[in-house]
């Protein structure tokens, strides 16, 4: 899999930050950094490119061999299997991502709460204060007239 725990990135928090495992390598987990984010996409572009190039170049050696049809099916194949390689390696980035960023959310929307748990609480304070101050107890009370 290749987000190992999607939590945030608050150093505050309890919970550990968003994990990214490359599926390919089995890299040990990293937390999710957008520099790094950033450049691995490069990486991938430029080694797409690379084989897109060693493609190309395959496929004019083939049809200098007497057997066209296999050797090109043997670069197609090769072809296929590093952009499996590659395009694992993109969604492995991909959901770290969106880990990332559901943690994110889910930190934002939780603070939010807290900031209207934390109004609430001194509006009903205040509610309860200007009940007590309006509300003078019987004793204090002046005596009704009595005519």
């Amino acid at each position: 899999m290749a987000v190992a725990n999607a939590q945030d990135q608050n150093p505050n928090s309890s919970q550990p930050p968003a994990q990214v495992v490359d599926p390919v390598r089995g890299d040990p987990p990293a937390p999710y950094n957008a520099e790094h984010d950033t450049h691995e996409r490069a990486r991938i572009r430029h080694e797409r490119e690379r084989v897109e190039a060693e493609y190309k170049q395959a496929q004019v050696d083939c049809y200098q061999r007497f057997a066209v049809n296999a050797c090109l099916r043997e670069a197609r194949r090769a072809r296929r299997v590093e952009n499996d390689r590659l395009r694992a390696q993109e969604i492995a980035l991909d959901d770290a991502k969106r880990a990332a960023e559901v943690q994110s959310r889910k930190q934002a929307l939780e603070e939010r709460q807290a900031e209207k748990a934390r109004q609430d609480a001194a509006r009903e304070q205040e509610e309860a204060a200007r009940a007590r101050n309006r509300s003078p107890s019987r004793g204090n009370a002046p005596a009704p007239s009595g005519r």
